[in-house]
Protein backbone atom coordinates (compact mmCIF):
# COMPACT_ATOMS: atom_id res chain seq x y z
CA UNK A 1 0.00 0.00 0.00
CA UNK A 2 1.36 3.20 -0.93
CA UNK A 3 2.08 6.08 1.99
CA UNK A 4 -0.69 8.55 0.27
CA UNK A 5 -3.49 5.15 0.41
CA UNK A 6 -2.14 4.94 4.29
CA UNK A 7 -2.46 8.17 4.79
CA UNK A 8 -6.25 8.17 3.85
CA UNK A 9 -6.91 5.49 5.59
CA UNK A 10 -5.72 6.92 8.78
CA UNK A 11 -7.85 10.29 8.13
CA UNK A 12 -10.75 8.27 7.70
CA UNK A 13 -10.14 6.39 11.31
CA UNK A 14 -9.40 10.06 12.67
CA UNK A 15 -12.58 11.03 11.24
CA UNK A 16 -14.87 7.73 12.38
CA UNK A 17 -13.29 8.43 15.90
CA UNK A 18 -14.50 12.04 15.56
CA UNK A 19 -17.96 10.84 14.62
CA UNK A 20 -17.89 8.35 17.49
CA UNK A 21 -17.66 11.11 19.70
CA UNK A 22 -20.98 13.11 18.07
CA UNK A 23 -22.47 9.89 18.04
CA UNK A 24 -21.59 8.93 22.10
CA UNK A 25 -23.03 12.93 23.01
CA UNK A 26 -25.75 12.34 21.35
CA UNK A 27 -26.62 8.79 23.37
CA UNK A 28 -26.20 7.16 19.43
CA UNK A 29 -24.18 3.99 18.94
CA UNK A 30 -20.72 5.21 18.03
CA UNK A 31 -19.83 2.53 16.20
CA UNK A 32 -15.79 1.30 15.64
CA UNK A 33 -16.13 -1.89 14.88
CA UNK A 34 -12.53 -3.46 15.41
CA UNK A 35 -11.17 -0.22 15.67
CA UNK A 36 -8.11 -2.04 16.99
CA UNK A 37 -7.22 -4.43 14.56
CA UNK A 38 -7.73 -1.86 12.23
CA UNK A 39 -5.26 0.84 13.47
CA UNK A 40 -2.56 -2.58 14.77
CA UNK A 41 -3.20 -3.12 10.17
CA UNK A 42 -2.07 0.70 9.15
CA UNK A 43 0.68 0.36 12.07
CA UNK A 44 2.16 -2.79 10.47
CA UNK A 45 1.85 -1.31 7.35
CA UNK A 46 3.42 2.63 7.90
CA UNK A 47 6.12 0.48 9.36
CA UNK A 48 6.67 -1.60 5.89
CA UNK A 49 7.09 1.29 4.05
CA UNK A 50 10.28 3.35 3.74
CA UNK A 51 12.13 4.87 6.38
CA UNK A 52 11.21 8.43 4.46
CA UNK A 53 7.92 7.65 3.87
CA UNK A 54 6.70 6.05 7.01
CA UNK A 55 8.54 9.33 9.33
CA UNK A 56 5.91 11.55 7.18
CA UNK A 57 2.73 10.18 8.18
CA UNK A 58 3.63 10.03 11.99
CA UNK A 59 2.31 13.00 12.55
CA UNK A 60 -1.48 11.96 11.43
CA UNK A 61 -0.14 8.56 13.65
CA UNK A 62 -0.06 11.18 16.81
CA UNK A 63 -3.36 12.04 16.32
CA UNK A 64 -4.72 9.19 15.63
CA UNK A 65 -3.04 8.20 18.75
CA UNK A 66 -4.18 11.27 20.86
CA UNK A 67 -8.25 11.00 19.74
CA UNK A 68 -8.17 7.26 20.19
CA UNK A 69 -6.88 8.65 24.34
CA UNK A 70 -9.47 11.46 24.10
CA UNK A 71 -12.11 9.19 23.51
CA UNK A 72 -11.13 6.12 25.75
CA UNK A 73 -10.91 8.88 28.69
CA UNK A 74 -14.20 9.63 27.53
CA UNK A 75 -15.47 6.25 27.25
CA UNK A 76 -14.17 5.91 31.10
CA UNK A 77 -15.94 9.16 32.11
CA UNK A 78 -19.15 8.27 31.04
CA UNK A 79 -18.81 4.40 32.85
CA UNK A 80 -18.00 6.18 36.18
CA UNK A 81 -20.58 8.34 35.88
CA UNK A 82 -23.31 5.55 35.42
CA UNK A 83 -21.52 3.36 38.04
CA UNK A 84 -22.17 6.58 40.18
CA UNK A 85 -25.98 6.34 39.28
CA UNK A 86 -26.54 2.63 39.36
CA UNK A 87 -24.96 3.29 43.04
CA UNK A 88 -27.36 5.83 44.39
CA UNK A 89 -30.24 4.12 42.90
CA UNK A 90 -29.53 0.83 44.75
CA UNK A 91 -28.92 3.14 47.99
CA UNK A 92 -32.00 4.45 47.15
CA UNK A 93 -33.58 1.41 46.94
CA UNK A 94 -32.13 0.14 49.80
CA UNK A 95 -33.35 2.54 52.19
CA UNK A 96 -36.74 2.63 50.44
CA UNK A 97 -36.73 -1.18 51.51
CA UNK A 98 -35.82 -0.45 55.00
CA UNK A 99 -38.40 2.43 55.23
CA UNK A 100 -40.94 0.24 54.56
CA UNK A 101 -40.28 -2.83 56.58
CA UNK A 102 -40.01 -0.06 59.46
CA UNK A 103 -43.20 1.10 58.58
CA UNK A 104 -44.45 -2.74 58.39
CA UNK A 105 -43.19 -2.79 62.19
CA UNK A 106 -44.87 0.34 63.92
Amino acid sequence: MSQAELENRIKGMIEEIEQARVNLSQGKDFGLEAIGERVAAACAEVTALSDEDSVELRPILETLRTDLINFSEELGEISRRLKEIEDQEAEAAKEAQNEAQNGDEG
